[in-house]
């Protein structure tokens, strides 16, 4: 399965690390937009007058993780929480699922913390930043590369099943190499 003593060895190494063929029961895309439609649908009513594309917040909003998901990309929150219906609609994430809240009971964002990202086209990259958070990938949906690092110097091609850990503040970007891409991030409390 998962080795924690090579997350941990990443974690002090400020890299990422690439777990291949760990959860192998991938969901389809029609899954994925089947569960992505719902929250799109969700938004527009509960926020009508706001884009999902947006970046600026209003007063207040900044501190919600559930509103950064929604508006920084197309992401889903509350997957793992079974009191959550779209759990019922990924029923691959049971595994990932339970390892996650084995491995990390107290370190997980309850509700808040899978998010699923979607991009459309190929060749479309993501501007370089660092995460606040250390978090888990799991690529369910084409590939991607990962550049790594002060000046992006490391670079990682990820195929569909690659499961990732990403430590907090490493400077990455990510390029979608053959879309759709989908990724399920698994978001830690540190």
């Amino acid at each position: 399965m998962i080795d924690m003593a090579l997350v941990e060895q990443a974690r002090l190494e400020n890299r990422i690390h690439i777990f291949k063929n760990v959860f192998t029961n991938l969901p389809s895309l029609d899954t994925i937009m089947s569960m992505v439609s719902k929250y799109v649908d969700e938004d527009l009513t509960a926020f009508p007058d706001r884009s999902y594309l947006l970046n600026d917040f209003v007063e207040g909003e900044s501190s919600d993780m559930r509103l950064k998901c929604r508006f920084w990309s197309r992401m889903a929150f509350q997957l793992y929480d079974t009191n959550d219906l779209y759990m019922s609609i990924i029923p691959e994430l049971a595994p990932v699922t339970e390892w996650g809240l084995s491995h990390y009971p107290a370190d997980i964002y309850t509700g808040n913390f899978c998010l699923v990202s979607l991009m459309k086209n190929r060749g479309v990259v993501g501007s370089k930043h660092r995460d606040y958070v250390d978090q888990f990938q799991w690529v369910v949906k084409g590939e991607m590369i990962w550049r790594t690092g002060e000046n992006l110097e490391n670079e990682h091609h990820l195929v569909e099943g690659d499961f990732v850990f990403i430590p907090k503040n490493l400077a990455h970007e990510v390029e979608t190499l053959v879309a759709p891409r989908v990724a399920i991030n698994l978001i830690l409390r540190n």
